[in-house]
């Protein structure tokens, strides 16, 4: 039996995914549209900061996000029934709620029970179902954007796939274009027009490696802007996906691992 505050862990991670669902459907059967023709045509005549058309402006906002988690939550919950989906702001609520720190197992140093670590390794995710890169603003670590492999030029396409280049890329304003690098635009104009209303972006080449929740204790932190300081016993293992995680594999203390519990009993 794992200690209550674990098991309330592990329960915000399982039931996450019905939570999303939930919510979006909430939303399309309360909420009561504005009059989006009435707004248009407002924004139109160039009252752009009127009432109804920050309102109208808003609403569509809303959901469409709605609308894009709602497909992906059963899309997930369909391809994947074994694994839960939980977006990155929910990952970011439980963390704060708990005092936990995410980031790459890479940085994990704590205890890996054999059994997990076999479900971990036994776990495949589509390819199509990882974005290609992610955007970062540089004051929020939240992602911002998503973007496909169709949507960053080739020349850039072809530098992250070299070995030996960094994995990420600095872009300003509208055109895409690269800070520190100078071989042209990275994004397509299309996806350019995503984060025209941003300045300033780090784009960042997903990596394929898995990513956990964890106590400050058991990561290693030097040299990282670190959150929270309590000691909870519970990692939990993430892999991302188009819209947020899938969750691997999540545990206890060490003293459930069926080898520790053996070696202990002899």
């Amino acid at each position: 039996m794992y200690p209550k505050e674990v098991l309330e862990i592990h329960n915000e991670f399982d039931t996450a995914c019905d939570k999303i669902i939930a919510e979006a459907e909430e939303f399309f059967q309360s909420v009561t549209a504005p009059d989006t023709k009435k707004a248009s045509l407002l924004e139109k005549l160039g009252f752009v900061q009127a009432k109804e058309v920050s309102e109208a402006r808003e609403f569509t906002e809303k959901e469409a996000s709605r609308k894009k988690m709602l497909e992906l939550a059963r899309y997930y919950k369909q391809k994947y029934p074994l694994n839960k989906f939980i977006t990155e702001e929910i990952v970011k609520q439980i963390c704060e709620k708990y005092n936990l720190v995410f980031g790459d197992v890479s940085l994990y140093t704590g205890f890996v029970p054999l059994e997990k670590a076999n479900v971990i390794a036994q776990f495949k995710v589509d390819p199509k179902d990882v974005p290609y890169a992610i955007a970062y603003s540089n004051t929020e670590t939240s992602v911002f954007f998503e973007f496909g492999e169709d949507e960053i030029e080739d020349a850039w396409i072809k530098y992250f796939r070299d070995p030996i280049a960094l994995n990420y890329c600095f872009i300003t304003g509208s055109g895409g274009t690269p800070e520190v690098y100078c071989n042209g635009p990275v994004l397509k104009n299309d996806a350019g027009k995503k984060y025209t209303h941003i300045p300033f972006l780090q784009l960042e080449r997903t990596k394929e490696t898995f990513q956990i929740c964890a106590p400050e204790k058991d990561m290693k932190t030097d040299g990282m802007r670190k959150s929270g300081h309590k000691l909870i016993p519970d990692p939990v293992v993430l892999r991302r996906v188009r819209g947020g995680y899938l969750v691997v594999a999540a545990w206890g203390d060490e003293a459930s691992d069926p080898i520790v519990v053996n070696e202990t009993m002899n």
